[in-house]
């Protein structure tokens, strides 16, 4: 008797981690919490640098030539990083090291291997607009995955196009090309120490930036300015940027900082470790 119930406690403690590991990885999935979709014209991408650290959160989904089937929002998700790509959602996918990475007639291709060794691909297949339509993977042990993005209505993209500061809207070489003008941004980072993922901002935020001569206007309050200057500025994770203004705010709001793009557009506004981002 003694010797069933040591038998019985040994089985039960030797489950308690796998327990907890099935727990623990069912609170991991339910934390991945996204907006929306990822739209075909969210953003633009002109060299393949631009997709590290990009989430994808795919509408449709086809295995191989089979039938394509609407997603729930955040039901698959992939991520590009760096040095690796994580697709979540799918059985037989999972994280996969970047070999190599180079762009393609198609758009941008992606050498992976898997934990087990084994080859794989990814194509991020971009149209004549440099937007992403779809994201396709393919290997010989999982087979063919295809992923597609999210497209808006006409209409829809006409009220975005209206309201949103595009970014090719303005050139900006100087605090003095800034002067007058109101940006509605696109896109946010609330805190960038904290995530480098934005969220789309709504129309019904009314969230603004307006610089004037001597103030600039911002959500987080109207300050005076001290001196704006113009440098060149390599910004990480960002190959476009090429030059920063950097615009000294009296009091405690310390400093604005407007990165451009070598064709002297606006790529992003920065105040406060919040990132505020124009429409692609």
């Amino acid at each position: 008797m003694q010797s069933r119930i040591f038998t019985l406690l040994l089985l039960f403690a030797l489950a308690i981690p796998n327990l907890f590991a099935q727990t623990n990885a069912f609170a991991q999935q339910e934390e991945t919490q996204v907006e929306s979709f990822t739209y075909v014209s969210d953003r633009r991408y002109n060299v393949i640098h631009e997709l590290d650290g990009e989430m994808f959160v795919p509408s449709q989904y086809q295995i191989g030539q089979g039938e394509i089937k609407g997603l729930n929002l955040g039901q698959v998700i992939l991520n590009i990083l760096p040095a690796k790509v994580m697709i979540s959602g799918v059985e037989s996918l999972g994280e996969f090291q970047i070999l190599s990475k180079y762009p393609d007639r198609v758009g941008f291709i992606y050498e992976l291997m898997d934990l087990k060794g084994q080859s794989a691909r990814l194509k991020v297949v971009v149209n004549q607009e440099k937007y992403v339509d779809l994201l396709y993977f393919f290997s010989k042990s999982a087979g063919e995955h295809t992923f597609y993005l999210a497209l808006k209505k006409d209409t829809e993209l006409a009220a975005e196009k209206t309201y949103f500061t595009g970014k090719n809207q303005y050139f900006v070489r100087a605090y003095s090309n800034l002067i007058d003008k109101t940006i509605y941004p696109y896109s946010i980072i609330e805190d960038a120490t904290k995530t480098d993922q934005a969220s789309r901002v709504k129309q019904s935020d009314n969230l603004t930036i307006a610089f004037a001569e001597k103030t600039v206007t911002t959500p987080k309050g109207t300050f005076e300015i001290k001196d704006a200057n113009t440098y060149a500025y390599n910004l990480q994770g960002f190959p476009g940027v090429k030059s920063m203004i950097e615009i000294n705010l009296k009091g405690k709001a310390g400093k604005m900082m407007v990165f451009l793009n070598f064709k002297q557009q606006i790529e992003l506004i920065e105040l406060a470790n919040t990132r505020y981002f124009l429409m692609p």
